[in-house]
């Protein structure tokens, strides 16, 4: 219940928000005495929490050492230079066979790291084939690119300049690579590379494309692989039909999704295969389990390793593990932390008086005594994980620990600081914000997901056997997608990690700015989205032009010449002429991709339903 107590000596109301139990059956003496309770409100559900969170961690621990894909493998960390200003982080994955072994050059797609390709080089690496994976110049941690450099026509010099550059250091290291066996495999803008090198770089033997179509003759590429998800955005598999068409000479290619059903031959470098994966879109192809087999398949077959161990996969597990221990260790230590907070909370004693309204005025006095430990508590938690990511940077740097592991419980250590501040501050509301978040978050999944199986209904219409692995494509796309997500997120704050550990500006001032004020992060982050679920639930208010005002006018002026610099550079670096090609499929594509899942959130968010279950969480 809540008390509205006067104090004549302060000459204002209190309010008091705490449960109250007054029990007024005990006498002392002729005089009524009060035995009063006062419990603080928190979070009933620690202790369930508490379990359920090392259950989570616990899983993702077993998870991580049942699908340990490091067995039986030896990864290296290089620098491959082009020149003195220039050079490309790599890592090579080597199995542990006699060497030299055959080797696979692996190139990820734009906006994208080698970090997306580690999974496909850890599994070729355990099936007997070496692989390196490396950043394009201007993407992860290889050499920089102004933007004038990042255009479509640079992109493609750029990438093709690169990978021939690792071409080259496999060539001059016959003692570890098998010259006769290289193949080159590539997903999206690094499969146009990977296409292109195919077709003019004679030593290489297979050439493996991932979620790109492109031209192919039935000569070359040599040993030609197309791989794509039936919910693929940018290049569906009819795209790629046509491209088997070309490279097979044939109106009806029987080389689709049978790997047992070969078109051409593999000793003249004929070999054609398509697989179209019923569980994978465009981004998450490099970590399908499906493709994963079939690219492993492959490449044994075309490099001649002779190999009569069944293929079965690790890395797309130990993806979902790693995910699982990272989110049950960060419950963990946020249930670790919010302990002592409870327990300061939980600091009352049941006392007698004569009076009741004095007691409860001495119990306001301690509960102010008690908001200052908590404080004070938020403040030790806060400055114990910066000092603990100042240790593990330092520890680094002085190649006393790391550098990747060291990348990797930077970001951990941040994150458990970021959200136990925020537990800390909103422990009073901690368990309904979690399940609205939950909401919020199930919301996002389902709009932006939405338009990717809308881009398998052509496939699924014409093959209905898809659908046998919809549940599955459903299941893993989450996990898959925020990895990937991840991946990118923690190059933003920590740039280089590979060969040496660098943290951008970014992530210091983040961190600083949690010392400063704890929770503060995540309070701006609630305060703006719940002010944007407000806007969006506002009446839609009509007015005519006369009512525009001079601001709106400004306003409306300074997006038009937005407008135009946006579209001076597209025209500058070459974007709009392939947009204009593609004009029909460029508007398509921005439908689907933007304006319809803004569209099911907006009409989602004010719909009355989505309103009343949202009430009904914060309860």
């Amino acid at each position: 219940m809540n008390c509205y107590l006067f104090f004549p000596k302060k000459k204002r109301f209190a309010e008091f928000n705490h449960q109250l139990i007054v029990d007024k059956t005990t006498k002392i003496g002729n005089n009524n005495s009060y035995e009063l309770k006062l419990r603080p409100i928190f979070m009933n559900g620690h202790r369930y929490g508490f379990l359920l969170s090392l259950l989570l961690l616990g899983t993702g621990l077993i998870l991580s050492i049942i699908f340990n894909p490091t067995i039986g493998i030896e990864v290296t960390s290089i620098n491959i230079e082009i020149d003195s200003q220039r050079n490309l982080v790599s890592r090579i994955y080597t199995p542990t066979t006699a060497k030299p072994h055959p080797v696979i050059l692996l190139c990820h797609g734009v906006n994208n790291s080698k970090e997306m390709m580690t999974p496909l080089a850890v599994e070729l690496a355990r099936h007997g084939i070496a692989a390196i994976a490396f950043d394009f110049g201007g993407y992860g941690e290889s050499y920089p690119l102004k933007n004038r450099e990042k255009s479509i026509e640079n992109l493609d010099k750029n990438t093709k300049a690169d990978a021939k550059a690792v071409l080259a250091y496999i060539r001059d290291r016959p003692e570890i690579f098998d010259q006769e066996r290289i193949g080159i495999l590539g997903h999206s803008m690094g499969g146009a590379t990977a296409l292109k090198l195919g077709k003019t770089e004679e030593l290489l033997r297979s050439t493996i494309i991932l979620g790109m179509s492109g031209s192919a003759t039935t000569t070359t590429p040599r040993n030609l692989f197309l791989g794509a998800g039936v919910y693929e955005q940018i290049n569906p598999p009819e795209d790629l039909r046509i491209m088997l068409q070309q490279a097979t000479g044939s109106k009806n290619p029987v080389c689709i999704n049978n790997g047992n059903n070969i078109c051409g031959n593999f000793s003249n470098g004929t070999a054609r295969l398509l697989i179209i994966s019923g569980t994978a879109d465009h981004i998450i192809a490099t970590y399908d389990p499906q493709l994963i087999t079939e690219v492993i398949k492959w490449a044994q077959r075309s490099l001649d390793v002779n190999s009569t161990k069944e293929v079965k996969l690790a890395a797309p597990g130990l993806i979902i593990s790693m995910l699982l221990t990272f989110a049950g260790g960060i419950a963990s230590g946020i249930c670790v932390l919010l302990r002592p907070d409870e327990k300061i909370r939980m600091q009352t004693t049941e006392t007698r008086g004569e009076n009741l309204v004095e007691e409860i005025y001495f119990r306001q006095i301690k509960k102010a005594a008690t908001l200052k430990v908590q404080l004070l508590w938020r403040r030790c938690v806060t400055w114990l994980l910066a000092i603990q990511m100042t240790v593990i940077w330092l520890m680094a740097i002085r190649g006393l620990a790391p550098t990747r592991s060291a990348s990797n419980m930077l970001v951990f250590c941040y994150v458990l600081q970021l959200f136990s501040n925020y537990t800390l501050r909103r422990s009073d509301k901690l368990t309904s914000i979690l399940r609205v978040v939950c909401l919020y978050v199930l919301l996002l999944i389902v709009a932006f997901l939405l338009p990717t199986l809308l881009c398998g209904v052509n496939e699924i219409l014409t093959t209905p056997n898809y659908l046998v692995n919809l549940p599955q494509f459903l299941l893993q796309w989450p996990f898959f997608a925020f990895y990937n997500y991840t991946i990118a997120a923690k190059l933003i704050l920590i740039p280089t990690y590979t060969l040496e550990l660098q943290v951008s500006w970014l992530f210091v001032l983040l961190v600083l700015l949690e010392l400063m004020s704890s929770g503060i992060t995540l309070l701006i982050v609630e305060q703006i989205l719940v002010g944007s679920v407000k806007w969006l639930r506002r009446p839609f208010v009509f007015t005519g032009v006369s009512n525009i005002s001079q601001k709106q006018i400004g306003l409306l002026g300074l997006l038009l010449l937005a407008f135009l610099g946006v579209l001076y550079k597209r025209v500058s670096d070459g974007l709009l002429v392939l947009v204009m090609s593609k004009g029909i499929l460029a508007l398509q594509m921005l439908g689907l991709f933007l304006f319809l899942p803004i569209g099911i959130i907006v009409v989602t968010v004010r719909s009355s339903w989505f309103q009343y279950l949202e009430s009904l969480l914060k309860e």
